[in-house]
């Protein structure tokens, strides 16, 4: 059900209809879960965010480099809002 997000256009450049809708329900999901995300973030005084980040700091550093890609250009899809 999923794979028709990652299917790529056709030889013309459109993109299937199906693709197209579930982009669109995966951009609306997404938006949706970083404003859940900013509100959560929000709650917490700030010692407990700071001891959280320094927390989170230190698991991340236990973590392979592999898992941490850098794309310096990636494109962004379209109708997702990164200010959401």
């Amino acid at each position: 059900m999923y794979t028709v997000i990652f299917i790529p256009p056709a030889e013309d450049g459109l993109i299937p209809p199906n693709a197209v809708k579930f982009r669109k329900q995966a951009i609306e999901y997404l938006n949706a879960f970083r404003k859940d995300l900013d509100t959560f973030i929000m709650v917490p005084d700030e010692k407990t965010l700071a001891k959280a980040k320094t927390a989170s700091a230190k698991m991340v550093d236990g973590l392979p480099p592999v898992l941490f890609k850098v794309v310096k250009e990636a494109p962004t899809p379209e109708g997702y809002d990164r200010n959401k």
